[in-house]
């Protein structure tokens, strides 16, 4: 494994972060997205760290992998070298350089929210999409993120609430779709022999009320918005998408400690998640002026 030339900070998602859930939910997006890119040519907006890129590049004719970070661009090509990726430093805002409806699909995941021109970078999109072409695209709700990590993410410049973000990409592509996604912690039954005439899949929901007693409580709205965006008619779709992680695992010493053997920590509850992206953030800002005054 070559040397890592980029570090989790908790402002770009590495595949050894520290938090599982987040994890999760970014390598989700990908894994979701790679259904549609069977033999086409893809375009990855914003692909940081290059594990969405590669991803991609497993079933994909080629991927173009756009990122503003020299650093990242250099550990991409570095960590993932294969002869359809091209890894390009460049701005997401910027490309006049590539041409007219020559991608297939075009993924841009928790990239949108750190720009503010969301107009130039979904009708660049729109342009760079083959007729039939499809866009795959991600950013947290406004309202919902707030609210749970208790404060405005420094590195967001503009977000959007769901209707925003429907109203933005309707302007610029007839068919739009949409999932709500958040990641989850749970249990999960499966038949063993499918059976004809089944109900519909049924989802319950609890949360720790004391020590001893789990409430069963309304499902939460879901914090991360992702769509699915086309010119043509969409493929059909799942009712639902659900990433089961198997190499999660809870010591029977302690059902409330689950360690994640991956990123090799221990996740206590849901709230981690939360408390995990706080503390980076305020480690990459305490960096970030520490770096200023020794400039000065």
């Amino acid at each position: 494994m070559p040397k890592r030339l980029i570090a989790w900070t908790g402002e770009r998602m590495v595949p050894w972060a520290d938090a599982p859930s987040i994890i999760h939910e970014h390598l989700h997006r990908y894994l979701f997205s790679a259904q549609f890119a069977q033999d086409k040519t893809v375009l990855d907006l914003g692909s940081g760290e290059g594990y969405g890129s590669q991803i991609l590049a497993r079933t994909a004719q080629q991927v173009v992998g756009i990122e503003l970070d020299p650093l990242a661009v250099a550990h991409a090509r570095q960590t993932y070298p294969a002869p359809n990726i091209d890894f390009r430093e460049g701005s997401v805002l910027k490309l006049d350089d590539l041409e007219d409806a020559s991608f297939d699909l075009a993924v841009c995941f928790e990239v949108i929210e750190h720009i503010s021109d969301h107009e130039l970078l979904v009708s660049s999109v729109a342009r760079l999409l083959r007729p039939n072409g499809l866009f795959l695209v991600s950013t947290p709700d406004r309202d919902v993120y707030n609210e749970e990590l208790g404060m405005v993410n420094p590195y967001h410049l503009k977000e959007l609430d769901k209707k925003e973000f429907t109203d933005l990409l309707e302007g610029h592509f007839e068919h739009v779709s949409m999932f709500g996604q958040r990641a989850v912690v749970g249990s999960m039954f499966t038949p063993v022999e499918p059976e004809r005439g089944q109900a519909p899949a049924s989802r319950i929901v609890v949360k720790r009320a004391t020590e001893q007693v789990w409430d069963v409580v309304a499902e939460p709205q879901p914090k991360y918005l992702v769509a699915l965006a086309s010119k043509a008619e969409l493929p059909d779709l799942p009712a639902h998408s659900l990433l089961t992680d198997s190499g999660l695992s809870a010591p029977p010493e302690d059902p409330m400690h689950v360690k994640h053997p991956i990123a090799g920590i221990a996740l206590l509850g849901a709230r981690s998640m939360v408390h995990a992206v706080r503390r980076q953030i305020a480690l990459t800002l305490r960096e970030r002026n520490r770096r200023k005054e020794s400039k000065q």
